[in-house]
């Protein structure tokens, strides 16, 4: 079978991080805080909040795999609904803060983030690899992770709260 723009990874990540830049770039402005893109520098030293989106690989469940995409609607293709999973990782370093303000501040952030990504949210998939053309919407089913990180190698004054985010994908291959 032949790969087709809806089974190229590269259009998923890309329509990823242009939805989380244009979603939520104003609240991680660039200073004190920003955004830890996947395979770009980062150096959290002088930032106070930060939020790092990573995309997990493709989950292909086994019930799923292989189905044939209706004839009638898109002839001589074969496809599987793929579960995407986009951690966002959202940290608050204390500095002069109190743990009051702190843990406000983080969860102000979480709920920012949280609202970008509701039940049933479209995000646009665009084929980067080839045509810029809109393939369709991922569709967000479910946060599958929503807490609070307490890990003893997270330094005293940094906090973090973690989300995960599942998406459906339609792949499809020219048969």
């Amino acid at each position: 079978m032949t790969q087709t723009a809806w089974s190229k990874l590269e259009n998923i990540r890309r329509s990823l991080d242009v939805y989380v830049n244009a979603q939520l770039a104003a609240t991680f402005a660039e200073g004190d805080s920003g955004i830890d893109w996947e395979g770009v520098p980062f150096d959290d030293a002088g930032k106070k909040e930060w939020l790092q989106p990573r995309l997990l690989e493709p989950a292909r469940p086994r019930a799923l795999f292989h189905r044939q995409i209706s004839t009638s609607t898109d002839p001589g293709h074969r496809g599987q609904t793929v579960i995407f999973i986009l951690n966002l990782n959202i940290f608050v370093r204390l500095g002069l803060q109190t743990d009051t303000v702190r843990a406000i501040r983080l969860h102000q952030l979480r709920d920012t983030v949280l609202s970008a990504f509701t039940e049933h949210t479209k995000i646009d998939v665009t084929d980067y690899a080839g045509d810029s053309s809109v393939l369709g919407s991922l569709v967000v089913d479910r946060i599958n992770l929503d807490r609070q990180i307490t890990q003893p190698d997270l330094s005293e004054d940094l906090r973090q709260h973690a989300l995960g985010v599942e998406m459906r994908w339609l792949e499809r291959w020219a048969a």
